[in-house]
């Protein structure tokens, strides 16, 4: 259909609405203007990397960081494994002091689980005896 084709029509489909009393005015022909052609272009993010949780367990918690971050995956908390009490303690002795990580702590746990499936960014707990 052509332009003038299709103006014509729709002048009288705007006189077939003011004979049914359907409009009581109107004024200009919006069939006359011309809109702006508009391009548009819709995307998803793509999915974040997928990589296999390599196992740190036996490591120390320095290179294990440092291999963590160097993977793309951040490190969440460090805890200190529970130790036996000492006989000394439950003797009545002094408490010791509770372990803080070190760089030389070693990895006995960690989460997620080596073999898993994670993403970069993942946050990596491990778990350490001092």
């Amino acid at each position: 259909m052509l332009l003038a084709e299709l103006r014509e029509q729709v002048l009288h489909a705007n006189l077939e609405l003011v004979r049914r009393g359907l409009v009581l005015y109107t004024f200009g022909n919006a069939s006359g203007i011309s809109a702006p052609k508009i391009s548009l272009l819709i995307t998803t993010n793509p999915d974040p990397q997928a990589f296999v949780m390599a196992s740190f367990v036996g490591q120390p918690l320095g290179s294990g960081t440092a291999a963590l971050e160097q993977a793309g995956m951040r490190l969440g908390t460090v805890s200190v494994a529970a130790q036996p009490a000492s006989p000394s303690a439950s003797a009545g002795g002094p408490v010791p002091t509770p372990a803080q990580p070190s760089p030389g702590s070693v990895i006995v746990m960690q989460s997620p689980a080596p073999g898993q499936k994670v993403v970069a960014g993942t946050n990596v707990n491990f778990e350490v005896q001092p």
